[in-house]
């Protein structure tokens, strides 16, 4: 019944999206209409911009609304940018600097959540038997806490993951408890993904993944030994769902010497493992191929969504092609070819991007954000109806200038590859084993 309710919802919404991706300016038109009326019951905008044009707007970024926010944060329990209740408080320090905090209410809630229901339908073109098994959503756990006006505050990972519906929470592997306790997480969440018998993973960052099935191998007598006792927990946690059937096969799989098996693989671990959905693109490109040294080529993997917490973009449609279509209806998105200078007047809209180009994004949401600055560079790969086809390239902060050379964080994942040290896979940003023994000439010659 759930997986015929998740499919049913799915489908009706990539319906939706087509119809969107057919007409992305008259999708963005009514965005930008919807935008324009929520920000003027706010304080922030009509102090000194009225305009219906979205064209009069400045370019912004996060220092252009921090004084507001944080001013929100601490004394309000509205957004001054809406003039709508907060909900949450999202924690962003993403790889641009210090921590950002970002208002989120019940209308941008809805309108990310609109790319969600879309991807689903990818989900279930690749595997029909998605929500049959249990679902492993490798969130970033953070402490919650709460601002002075009693507002939860944490990371957007996991609101989302609290606010699953919970007739669909049920599929999932993990408790919702454990993404507001990194000590739980840290000490739990390993063997709550083990002994669930998991069709599918969805992790931001592929190394996650591959980290989950170093762990599993690393500690596999110590598992053995803990479901031979009863797989006991701390009487705070949800009982571990497991079937017998289940428990059989790990004490099969997990009991068997290591001289007979080495290695345990991602569908020795999960048999019914049919789809993987993760970041393919960017500086998650870099860390496939050690995942693919343990996951089996017969998974599918599936570019995960481009989101953050300002905006969510795009839609992958197709595990044979990465990225994917720009939902219109989820947000404004405007451009700037790479290289050209950051004003508004170089804005472009969506449908006048170039096949092949790389561009800097800026969104326009319900959160309130005007044309704000992602600091991100996308790539145009093509189109899918009227809309651009795109895939995460990198930040573009993240480049370090030499003077006479600019290297980016894609560039030092290609030089560490060949001169054959490693990226830690446990890690978020790069991180080269025995880095002290690299000069920076030989970063520089691998780089050519």
């Amino acid at each position: 019944m759930i997986r015929l309710i998740a499919k049913a919802k799915s489908s009706l919404a990539r319906l939706a999206f087509e119809a969107s991706v057919r007409a992305p300016i008259q999708s963005q038109q009514r965005v930008w209409k919807a935008t324009f009326k929520a920000i003027q019951k706010g304080t922030f905008w009509p102090s000194f911009q009225t305009s219906t044009d979205l064209r009069d707007y400045p370019i912004t970024d996060y220092e252009f609304y921090a004084k507001a926010f944080e001013a929100d944060l601490h004394h309000s329990e509205d957004t001054r940018l809406t003039g709508e209740r907060v909900i949450f408080w999202a924690e962003s320090s993403g790889t641009t600097g210090s921590i950002k905090h970002f208002p989120i209410t019940k209308l941008y809630q809805e309108q990310f959540q609109k790319v969600n229901l879309p991807f689903a339908s990818t989900v279930f073109a690749h595997d029909p038997h998605f929500f049959k098994n249990s679902i492993l959503y490798l969130a970033a756990p953070s402490s919650l806490e709460c601002t002075e006006m009693g507002i939860d505050k944490g990371l957007i990972s996991g609101f989302n993951y609290r606010n699953i519906p919970p007739i669909l929470a049920k599929k999932y592997a993990l408790p919702t408890s454990f993404l507001t306790d990194p000590a739980v997480y840290a000490k739990w969440a390993t063997r709550y993904a083990l002994m669930s018998d998991v069709g599918t993973i969805f992790s931001i960052a592929p190394s996650k993944i591959t980290a989950l099935i170093l762990e599993i191998n690393r500690n596999r007598e110590t598992f053995f030994r803990w479901i031979e006792a009863g797989y006991p927990t701390d009487a705070s946690l949800p009982r571990p769902r497991m079937t017998e059937a289940r428990k059989l096969e790990l004490m099969n799989l997990l009991g068997t010497p290591r001289d007979m098996k080495p290695r345990l693989t991602a569908l020795d671990i999960w048999p019914r493992l049919k789809l993987i959905g993760c970041w393919k693109t960017g500086p998650c490109k870099f860390q496939l191929d050690e995942l693919s040294e343990w996951v089996e080529a017969d998974v599918v993997r599936l570019d995960a969504m481009y989101t953050a917490t300002e905006a969510w973009m795009n839609v992958p449609i197709s595990s044979q092609k990465d990225g994917g279509p720009i939902h219109p209806e989820a947000v404004i998105c405007e451009f700037i070819e790479e290289g050209k200078e950051i004003k508004a007047e170089n804005l472009i809209s969506l449908t006048a991007l170039e096949s092949g180009k790389t561009y800097e994004i800026f969104v326009t949401s319900l959160m309130g954000l005007v044309r704000y600055r992602m600091y991100d560079l996308i790539r145009c790969t093509g189109y899918y109806q009227g809309s651009p086809w795109i895939e995460f390239v990198q930040k573009s902060s993240q480049v370090l200038s030499l003077g006479w050379t600019r290297v980016s964080e894609s560039d030092l994942y290609c030089a560490f590859r060949e001169l054959n040290y490693p990226a830690d896979p446990t890690d978020r940003f790069l991180v080269a084993a025995n880095a002290q023994a690299t000069t920076p000439l030989q970063v520089l010659a691998a780089l050519g």
